[in-house]
């Protein structure tokens, strides 16, 4: 592709939360996306990362166990007496 500035596995690792968050320009996007389309490797790296922060996504919105919220509770209020 001509014109998109040489991307890399090493670069496109670099540069792939940039491009997950939406933070890179056109071009930028536009040269991982192909580097990506001729490289599996790069191609699964990103496909696991966007499964992997969507995973992330869902576990943060599920409700903690009433257990599991006491003991964090009671772990926090050790460490605060420590201080």
């Amino acid at each position: 592709m001509t014109g998109l500035p040489p991307v890399t596995c090493d670069s496109l690792l670099a540069q792939i939360s940039a491009y997950l968050d939406g933070d890179l320009n056109g071009s930028a996007c536009a040269a991982i996306e192909h580097h990506a389309a001729s490289c599996a490797a790069c191609g699964r790296v990103i496909e696991d990362f966007r499964r992997t922060t969507g995973l992330c996504r869902t576990a943060a919105t599920a409700p903690l166990p009433a257990d599991v919220r006491a003991r964090a509770r009671a772990r926090v209020l050790e460490l605060l007496k420590r201080r």
